[in-house]
């Protein structure tokens, strides 16, 4: 690695970046976006040619520069308090840079006015077992779309049909809507397991981060629905075969402590974003994001955070047992678990659990939690730390950690 060339490289292509920067501000359209992209990826595959000669580790550094370089930029509030048309616009048009796997076939459902569902089917299937995949994306930003290519190689690899649900998106989509086309997914899956050669009893639900998050939800509400659709149908559902968890976020109580401030460096950044996204997907505003995740604003401690820290809450001092479909308007709409799941007092009923945390993460500690949360209710929960950073998994035909993690969560479907 030649410093000096280095050194060069940067001091010639500074006003190339700094334009870069003002056109990914600035033009908030399909145009700023492309010019955009297509600067930030020249600039960053020229810089990896300088350092290294080796192929995998020029690829390596134009992966975590693009992350690292556009993590900073989307901390901005400038970048994103306008409008989110354009972050949506580029996220999502990176996540389709990858390529699908050639054998998976790809079929689009709608199943109702508000939601559809792409199903996905390997060339080769063992047993009748499906996944259905919620994607991640702060519950503002991706698409079920966007996640095509991991997702064709999550099917091909784990040998079972996966249906990825596209659901609404906040703020202009604000909770309950995300978690109610998530559940009527679930629900059509049961409705045409026959037609998809899936059994009712070996569905499984799987999520990363926010996906996460609606995975934990949607179990907890199909529990107390005990599978009833959200129709009031009289016809019941076995309960999901397991729940697969990828970096979740779970919890809104505190938002200052563990894995939120060590790792507030990382992506996808400190606990003011998580307040923000929070916010929007609780109410469609930000009106709550100066105060979401103050423990001392909410006067009563979840029972969650009374077990994972190892101290004594009195029954009155607890935060109250809450899981509603209706509008989060006010401060103590938060304990609604359905919005968080770990403000469950009782996750008996729930299924099995396969939790992957990552330890460059601001949310680690939130599936640690879960994990910890669901053995002291004598469930069984698997916890897998990976030493990596949240958003790993995906690629699963060239990333090997996330391959290797993803052949984990094979085994836990197979076993159960």
């Amino acid at each position: 690695m030649n410093l000096k060339s280095i050194a060069s490289f940067l001091f010639q292509r500074i006003p190339i970046l700094l334009f870069m920067c003002y056109t990914m501000m600035r033009w908030r359209n399909i145009l700023g976006t492309a010019v955009g992209v297509l600067f930030l990826y020249s600039f960053m595959k020229n810089l990896a040619a300088v350092m290294t000669d080796n192929k995998l580790i020029k690829r390596s550094i134009i992966l975590l520069m693009f992350f690292d370089l556009w993590s900073s930029l989307f901390t901005l509030s400038d970048f994103f308090c306008i409008d989110l048309d354009y972050p949506r616009a580029v996220l999502d048009g990176i996540m389709r840079l990858g390529r699908a796997c050639p054998t998976t076939t790809m079929k689009e459902e709608k199943i109702n006015e508000h939601a559809s569902v792409l199903v996905y089917t390997p060339e080769k299937t063992t047993g009748r077992k499906c996944v259905m995949y919620i994607h991640g994306g702060g519950f503002c930003f991706l698409s079920a779309k966007g996640f095509n290519a991991s997702v064709s190689w999550m099917a091909h690899f784990l040998q079972v049909v996966v249906v990825s649900v596209e659901y609404r998106l906040a703020p202009e989509h604000p909770f309950p809507a995300a978690l109610t086309d998530c559940y009527s997914a679930l629900q059509w899956i049961y409705a045409n397991a026959d037609s998809l050669g899936v059994a009712e009893d070996q569905v499984f639900v799987a999520g990363d981060s926010a996906g996460g998050n609606l995975t934990a939800a949607v179990c907890l509400l199909h529990r107390d629905r005990e599978g009833k659709p959200l129709d009031n149908g009289s016809v019941t559902h076995p309960l999901p075969a397991g729940q697969i968890l990828l970096y979740p976020v779970l919890q809104c109580y505190k938002t200052n402590v563990g894995s939120m401030v060590t790792n507030g460096s990382y992506f996808p950044g400190n606990s003011a974003n998580f307040r923000k996204f929070g916010s929007y997907y609780a109410t469609g505003q930000d009106k709550l994001g100066n105060i979401m995740g103050n423990g001392e604003i909410m006067d009563r401690v979840p029972k969650f955070w009374a077990v994972t820290q190892n101290i004594l809450v009195e029954e009155e001092e607890m935060m109250q047992d809450e899981g509603s479909l209706k509008k989060i308007e006010l401060v103590k709409d938060l304990a609604n678990y359905y919005f968080m799941p770990l403000h469950s007092r009782d996750l008996k009923g729930v299924p099995p659990a396969y939790v992957t945390v990552a330890t460059a993460d601001p949310l680690m500690d939130h599936g640690v939690w879960w994990v910890q949360y669901m053995e002291y209710f004598g469930l069984d929960a698997k916890l897998s730390v990976v030493t990596q950073c949240h958003g790993f998994m995906g690629n699963y035909n060239v990333n090997k950690v996330a391959h290797a993690e993803l052949m984990k969560i094979k085994e836990f479907i197979e076993k159960h």
